[in-house]
Order: structure tokens, then C-alpha cells, then sequence
């Protein structure tokens, strides 16, 4: 994207990823460097409790494939998680995705579940901000996607009233969240920039150290379309794939039979980890985009903000999350609404190898 096309573009709150990226300044690395060996220490105590089994991990009524990653957000575990449900559910398995809901408004002493893209909240009073699993759940209306702050109490407050016993769950964004025993480490990585900035938080962008990949079981790359994968660490026997995510179509929110004309003008909204991405990806696929909104990832955009950005466009494009967020929102929408679907397709069977395997 042109440096002159820049300004038609904002966002509204900057997330860390951008914040933090390529060009991190070297004023916040001396600045922030205190405070980045203070998380290192209680990162590394943490773990090292775990390891020398101090601390012990809750063991589930089921098989557990965590999907996680060692920087904040945006390497792909939401549709990763749907992939391996997918996987399970059509050889003859009954999965669960287990998640945190992040900045879904609840309390840590909540939980509640999404069925067939229903939000079931009996031991909860708000409305909670449910945007991942909302996706995951209108993705796969059968499997159920638990949600809770404490994942193992929410997994056995669901496990005691569904009927039907659960043989796989899956922990979603689960690679830190070491209070829970699991059978798979699956640790996603960014194919270009595996390690962000190169620093752990508050520094740069990334949750624990390279080092900590080798309690790892398989690490899943992302990769462009029509590249060769590619190994990019070196950790002994490590199993290593990739995975390829790209841009497959836009269609209208009303009836995925309609594709987005592209001699139409559209402004694009997402409140993601990499809004700018998003932007590039729909230049790329070929629309003429005149503008974008950008927000923190599952903040909430209000219609006033929308009807702003999209009044010298035909439409708006967001992506599946963004909708899954605020369903009302886009329904209701005075202007055509379009989705930006994304594929993801594994270069091989390795994943699928090791789940087989368990």
C-alpha cells in the first residue's frame, strides 16, 4: 500500500502488533527494558515450576490439542482450530473447542457455551462479546465451543449437562495455559517474521522465548500461496509443517451467492491483530479500496464510526470475525455488506498425522 494512500486509512486504537512491529523505536527497547526482564523472570518460573512438576496440570475427561502461539494474536489458531475440529468430526470423533473469550466481558467465575451460533450464558447476567467462538460455532454448528476464564472448570461445568461424551477438546490459544494437561502442543508462527521484533513483552510482541518451542509436539508455519514451505527453526527433532492462508473470495453477509463486483468502491473495517494486512490483502485480490477503519483486536465498532467511512464508497468489506462480533450491527446496515473469506489449507498431512496418532 502507497504512502499516498495511507491517509484515507485509520485506526482507531493501534494494537500491539502494530505498535510494536518492524520498527519498534529504540527509545521504548531502553525504556521498556526493565520491565521485560521482570516478565522474562516470572515467565521462566512459571514454566520452570511446571517442569519440575511443582505445579501440576489438570487432566480433562478427554484427549487435548492445544493451539497456541508465543506472540500476541494474529497467527491464525481461530481457523487452525476449526480445521482440526473439522478433522475430528469427520472421523467419527466428538470435539470441543475450549477458550478464554478474550475481552468478552466476563468474569473469571463465568463461563458459558455457543451451540449452532447460539450463546448459552445460564451462570452469567451480560451479554458477552463472543467474536472467535461466535465464528467457530456458525463455521460448525454442531460442535460446541465452551467458553471461560478458568477453561478446566468450564469444561466440567459443560461436561455435566451435555449428553454427549466429548472425545477430543481443543485449547484454543492454549500454549501458555499450562494449568491443563495436554496430549498435542500444536505452536503456530508467522512464516515471514517468526519471532516479531525479536523481543519478549512488554518490549515487542512475543509471550515467552524462542527457547520454549521444544516442549512443543509439531510447529505449523504460515506460508504465501504458491510459496515452498520451508523449515525455519532449527530445535533438534522437532516435527515442522506449514499451513497456506489467503484471500478466497468476498460475498455478500445476506447471500454468499453474491461476489463483490470489483468496479465497485469499498472501505474496509476489521478490529484485528493486523488491520493493515487486511488492507493489502483486499488491494491485492483486486478491490478498489478507498478507505479502512482499524481498531484494537475484538473491539467493538459503533455505527456511527461506519456510517462515517463508508460514506464516499458503494460498500463495506469486514472480515468473518468482525461479523461473527456484531451480527446486528452489519445486518442492519444501511449499506451492502461483504465478508472477505479466507482459506487456510495445510501443505500436508503431518498434523493430521499426529492427531491420528493420539
Amino acid at each position: 500500500m502507497s504512502k499516498s494512500k495511507l491517509d484515507k486509512f485509520h485506526i482507531m486504537q493501534p494494537s500491539i502488533q502494530v505498535l510494536l512491529g518492524e520498527n519498534c523505536p529504540v527509545w521504548w527497547i531502553i525504556v521498556s527494558s526493565p520491565l521485560r526482564w521482570i516478565y522474562f523472570a516470572i515467565t521462566r518460573l512459571r514454566n520452570a515450576c511446571y517442569d519440575l512438576k511443582i505445579l501440576r496440570p489438570i487432566k480433562l475427561s478427554a484427549k487435548v490439542i492445544s493451539v497456541g502461539n508465543i506472540e500476541v494474536g494474529g497467527t491464525g489458531k481461530t481457523p487452525i482450530c476449526i480445521i482440526v475440529a473439522k478433522h475430528i468430526l469427520n472421523n467419527g470423533g466428538t470435539p470441543a473447542i475450549l477458550t478464554r473469550g478474550y475481552k468478552s466481558g466476563m468474569t473469571s467465575s463465568e463461563w458459558c457455551y455457543v451451540l449452532n451460533g447460539q450463546i448459552h450464558k445460564d451462570s452469567i447476567k451480560v451479554h458477552p462479546l463472543l467474536d472467535e467462538a461466535m465464528f467457530q460455532s456458525l463455521q460448525m454448528p454442531t460442535v460446541p465451543v465452551v467458553v471461560g476464564v478458568r477453561r478446566a472448570k468450564a469444561a466440567a461445568h459443560f461436561q455435566n449437562i451435555y449428553k454427549e461424551k466429548i472425545t477430543h477438546w481443543i485449547l484454543d490459544d492454549g500454549f501458555q495455559h499450562r494449568q491443563i494437561h495436554r496430549d498435542l502442543d500444536l505452536v503456530l508462527l508467522n512464516g515471514e517474521r517468526p519471532f516479531g521484533n525479536g523481543f519478549l513483552l512488554p518490549t515487542g510482541t512475543l509471550r515467552e522465548p524462542p527457547s520454549s518451542l521444544r516442549r512443543a509436539s509439531i510447529i505449523l508455519s504460515s506460508v504465501e500461496k504458491g510459496k515452498a514451505p520451508q523449515n525455519i527453526l532449527n530445535i533438534g527433532p522437532l516435527p515442522q509443517s506449514s499451513f497456506e492462508r489467503s484471500l478466497s473470495k468476498i460475498v455478500l453477509c445476506s447471500d454468499e451467492s453474491q461476489h463483490f463486483p470489483l468496479e465497485n468502491s469499498a472501505v474496509a473495517a476489521s478490529a484485528i491483530a493486523r488491520p493493515l494486512h487486511f488492507w493489502v490483502d483486499l488491494q491485492t485480490f483486486g478491490v478498489n479500496l478507498v478507505g479502512g477503519l482499524g481498531n484494537q483486536d475484538h473491539f467493538p465498532f459503533t455505527n456511527d464510526d461506519l456510517l462515517r467511512l463508508t460514506e464516499s464508497a458503494d460498500a463495506l468489506i469486514i472480515t468473518e470475525k468482525d461479523y461473527a462480533r456484531q451480527r446486528t450491527l452489519y445486518n442492519d446496515f444501511p449499506k451492502k455488506v461483504y465478508l472477505a473469506k479466507l482459506e487456510i489449507k495445510l501443505t500436508d498431512a503431518v498434523l493430521f498425522d499426529h492427531i491420528k496418532a493420539l
